[in-house]
């Protein structure tokens, strides 16, 4: 995998600038955008346009020091592509970003995504960024790197030149086999060079030499006329024909074996011009950006810079692919089923559909020439062309009935069609969601907001269920009457729903302010609600009004109505009757009202220790205040006034009037009764000493009957109570 040349932001390189300028401090890659665009990123690049989204949990590693790798997973459903990169900061800063016109990823909706990277630093600073996340990671594997290698070719294998892949085991077989072959090549010629030597060491005269090459060192330093007939006789070999043996031709064997071991190795650096048939897998032309190889079924040639190759692919079927594209050829393309096209426009009649049956003809046809035509079975219902309406306008239509449609102001047989000259959509309401005329049932209304109501368009009308947002509390039929001429207030009338036959329903009027108001209703009077008869009239017959005055007869309230005619007089009318003392203690009638008196009959009793019935309950608050020294143990209170229905609650806190650090009591409820309550005195140390006293407060019933779980104490008569609670001292309050 190369490593990509990202670019840093300035952003970026502050970032790991440390407070005291001094060198770099380690940043957090929190995050990786990804975008569908390709993106000019400079230095003073801070935002990606068109960023699609972030992945967080950004996992990596540092492979080199001026190279990191950089993993980032999208389990989402989302579809993309990813031409663009970007890593951010945990604080949203944007640290650096990649970009490249072909798509780094892409994904499909149904996949996960794993966006791998590796980045290559402008200066070796790798080893001050982290990562954020913890996932799994799959750098390019090197000698210092655990990660991902890539498999080697068997030429590759053979040529031994890669640091960076992996030999598989057919790999290093033809790595073996070839260094096989090469030393078994020496091996034959050190049998050539062996051959009819003896088995043990021996030495030979000069004289007895007959064949074979002397060594230089033995040969003396001569000038080639003191040898008697070597000018001729090299003379007459020159020029005559005669042949030689492989060993008899110095270093040739070994010349043989090398050839054939680099074109088993490394074909592209051989010289050397064959003949016959060699079998090589690939091979470069020219300067080496032109390379000719196979796979599989085809011959591939593959030209043009890095980041820009173009492919030619010849197949075994006999196909020929551009750029991994299919060349069109008889095969696969019919010239003669497609209309002759001449920019911009298409000559001919080309048209959709088989058999002419329900088919669209593009353009032309039998008769006119230039239009769009409608046919069903090859024969014309309708058409769309220019030019052959008055004034050269466009038209629509059909045979013997055309539809004019004109440059300025469209018409359709005279009509003028609704436009935004004359129709403002957004004043248009639909008929079906006011339900006005609706003859079946009416769907029933369920309000949730104010806002809901207020967007209803004047002329709605609804039933709604009791109890519906915004509605009076009955159920009734809902009707919108109009909306004010700003902030969409409203105006709206109920009709209460009759659930019998002939029944008197209630009807109410009501308005909101704005359109997100809530409406205030008003019940408007009816005979259902209202009877005169049982009213005073306000005015006589003779038009003189009533002076209407509130007062007392006794216990009862009266209304006194004061004629102002010429013969004045009264009439008293009774109201109601107050309730006596008994009555509201009582707290049974109903027929009563209270007055002041009444509510202070309740029974109290104010002081430093005192009770309180609290009124239109069975309520008593009692409380107190015990001034005296208590040690620890056991304590009894009695009560300003019995519980007659047993006591609720008691609770206690101690008193430290002289301020003594050391005194540390903490009170406890041991039993309540009718007139007592038992305390337990609690010293929380050693060195408290004794406690000044308490305050304490008690709530429980004027009647009814107790619990007897709080009022089975332990054993003593406390007196004046009930049996039980105990011995300690009690005290009077």
């Amino acid at each position: 995998m190369s490593a990509l040349p990202i670019t840093i932001t300035t952003a970026g390189l502050q970032a790991l600038v440390n407070a005291q300028n001094t060198g770099v401090s380690n940043v957090v890659i929190a995050a990786l955008g990804v975008c569908p665009n390709q993106v000019a990123i400079t230095a003073a690049t801070t935002v990606i346009p068109g960023e699609l989204k972030r992945l967080g949990g950004v996992a990596g590693m540092v492979t080199a020091e001026d190279t990191i790798y950089v993993s980032a997973a999208d389990q989402t459903q989302d579809t993309y592509n990813v031409r663009t990169i970007a890593l951010y900061l945990g604080d949203g800063t944007l640290f650096a970003g990649y970009s490249q016109a072909a798509p780094l990823v892409e994904k499909a909706g149904p996949s996960q995504a794993v966006l791998e990277a590796s980045i290559k630093l402008a200066a070796p600073m790798a080893e001050v960024v982290q990562f954020e996340g913890g996932g799994w990671v799959n750098p390019p594997a090197s000698e210092a790197v655990a990660g991902v290698l890539r498999l080697a070719t068997l030429d590759e294998a053979i040529a031994g030149v890669s640091h960076s892949k992996s030999v598989t085991p057919k790999g290093l077989k033809a790595v073996t086999a070839a260094m096989m072959a090469a030393i078994q090549a020496t091996l034959d010629q050190i049998g050539l060079a062996l051959a009819g030597k003896a088995n043990v060491g021996h030495q030979h005269d000069a004289t007895n030499v007959v064949s074979g090459t002397f060594s230089e060192a033995r040969i003396p330093e001569l000038p080639m006329a003191r040898i008697g007939g070597l000018i001729a006789t090299l003379a007459d070999k020159a020029s005559a024909l005669h042949s030689h043996t492989q060993a008899q031709v110095g270093g040739l064997v070994q010349a043989l074996a090398d050839i054939w071991t680099a074109i088993n190795t490394k074909a592209d650096s051989l010289n050397t011009v064959l003949t016959g048939t060699a079998r090589i897998s690939s091979f470069l032309l020219g300067t080496g950006r032109t390379y000719v190889y196979s796979e599989a079924e085809s011959l591939n040639v593959r030209t043009g810079p890095t980041g820009g190759e173009h492919w030619l692919a010849f197949t075994s079927g006999g196909e020929l692919y551009l750029d991994g594209m299919r060349v069109w050829d008889a095969r696969n393309f019919d010239p003669a089923t497609k209309a002759q096209r001449h920019s911009p426009g298409i000559s001919g009649t080309a048209y959709l559909g088989q058999d002419k049956a329900g088919q669209v003809w593009v353009v032309g046809g039998d008769d006119r020439a230039g239009v769009v035509e409608w046919r069903v079975n090859g024969v014309r219902v309708g058409f769309m062309g220019y030019g052959d309406g008055p004034n050269g306008n466009p038209y629509i239509g059909a045979d013997g009935d055309k539809v004019w449609i004109f440059n300025k102001r469209p018409s359709f047989n005279g009509a003028t069609p609704w436009d935004t000259n004359n129709l403002n959509a957004a004043d248009l309401v639909k008929i079906s969601t006011t339900n006005l005329g609706r003859t079946g049932s009416a769907p029933v209304a369920n309000f949730t907001s104010a806002a809901q109501i207020g967007d209803l368009p004047t002329g709605y009308s609804a039933i709604f269920p009791g109890g519906t947002f915004g509605m009076p509390p009955l159920p009734g039929y809902y009707f919108k009457v109009g909306r004010r001429d700003h902030s969409g207030g409203w105006g709206g009338v109920v009709v209460g729903h009759a659930e019998v036959e002939g029944q008197a329903v209630d009807a109410w009027v009501g308005a909101a302010l704005a359109g997100t108001s809530m409406a205030t209703w008003t019940k408007l009077w009816t005979a259902k609600n209202f009877n005169p008869a049982t009213k005073v009239d306000v005015y006589n017959t003779d038009g003189y009004p009533h002076a209407i005055s509130l007062g007392w007869s006794g216990s009862r309230m009266v209304a006194r109505v004061d004629n102002a005619a010429a013969t004045p007089g009264h009439a008293l009318v009774h109201l109601a009757d107050a309730a006596s003392s008994a009555e509201a203690v009582a707290g049974v009638a109903t027929d009563r009202f209270m007055t002041p008196a009444a509510l202070w009959s309740f029974a109290r009793s104010y002081g430093a220790s005192g009770y309180q019935r609290i009124p239109g309950s069975n309520l008593i608050i009692q409380w107190g205040v015990h001034n005296v020294t208590v040690p620890e143990g056991e304590v009894h209170t009695a009560l300003p006034v019995a519980f007659g229905g047993g006591c609720l609650f008691a609770a206690a806190t101690p008193r430290n009037a002289a301020g003594v650090l050391t005194m540390d009591f903490y009170m406890q409820v041991m039993g309540r009764w009718l007139d007592r309550i038992s305390w337990y005195a609690n010293r929380a140390n050693g060195g408290a000493g004794n406690m000044s006293g308490f305050e304490w407060m008690a709530i429980g019933l004027a009647v009814g009957n107790p619990d007897p779980v709080y009022y089975s104490g332990g054993g003593g008569d406390p007196g004046g109570g009930d049996p039980g609670g105990g011995g300690g001292p009690i005290i009077q309050v």
